[in-house]
């Protein structure tokens, strides 16, 4: 009997954070679903997703995330070069290095990094901003309106992304193969054009495909989440910066046990 309030103790440290992480994904889905519900049925509901509101966030979260994704793509596409030349000059096995590089960047490594710059870009934004707004009882005001803050704020931020994502990340892929290539033939002397040849040739439909997937997952998934910490943050300028990086950190989470999930998936 002297050992029961131990273990009721013991059951609600534990229980409380698995109730807590449930209760959020669950308000991620319901979010994420919303948002869906609102840019596909919007315009039969009478009330349409701005198209206004999704090119702003298309170019806010893709053409203005294109510059700082080529200064990725060219710095590691340098330090594959710089790595592998290294195997080069020991044996001849140019073609096996490639078919293995191109696989490996369209569906792991071109993703992934897309992943975790737009969390930490764009996702971080729309936590900062939804926080502010909640912060400063905007949020409030839209609901007492009658007006949905999924339908103006979060719902042409998951368009944007879906549109955006698989976008960077095959130019990411692009980038990083043309930057290797160019370091690899000053460095080695192997022809530019072989290299992009054997890369090109190794990359199937598959691999493409799988890159594609897995950007659309993680858009959605980094727009759910930002939406969902942001619309859930306490008031206070603390406040809404914790919600920043819990948002950040959730997504990055996200986009790696996604990508786990998804290469198990597509490895059969």
């Amino acid at each position: 009997m002297a050992d029961r309030p131990r273990v009721t103790r013991w059951l609600a440290a534990v229980g409380a954070p698995v109730v807590a992480v449930v209760g959020l994904a669950v308000r991620i889905v319901a979010t994420f679903a919303e948002a869906v519900g609102w840019t596909l049925g919007g315009r039969w509901r009478g009330a349409p997703v701005r198209l206004g509101a999704v090119a702003h966030q298309i170019v806010d979260a893709g053409v203005a995330a294109l510059p700082l994704t080529a200064l990725f793509a060219t710095a590691i596409g340098v330090v594959l070069a710089i790595q592998l030349s290294r195997v080069l000059e020991v044996a001849d096995v140019l073609g096996v290095l490639l078919d293995g590089l191109a696989t490996a960047l369209a569906r792991e490594l071109a993703p992934i990094l897309v992943g975790i710059l737009v969390a930490a870009r764009t996702g971080a934004g729309v936590a900062a901003a939804l926080g502010a707004m909640q912060s400063g009882r905007e949020i409030d005001g839209l609901r007492g309106m009658g007006l949905s803050p999924v339908r103006l704020l979060v719902a042409p931020v998951v368009a944007a992304l879906v549109v955006c994502m698989p976008i960077l990340t095959l130019t990411m892929t692009a980038l990083v193969l043309g930057s290797f290539s160019l370091y690899l033939s000053a460095d080695t002397g192997v022809p530019v054009i072989r290299t992009l040849v054997a890369v090109v040739t190794a990359l199937t439909a598959r691999d493409l495909a799988i890159a594609v997937i897995k950007s659309l997952c993680f858009a959605a998934l980094i727009a759910s989440i930002a939406a969902t910490v942001g619309l859930g943050a306490r008031s206070g300028a603390q406040a809404v910066g914790a919600a920043v990086t819990r948002a950040t950190v959730l997504s990055i989470t996200a986009v790696l046990i996604a990508n786990a999930v998804i290469t198990y998936a597509s490895s059969g």
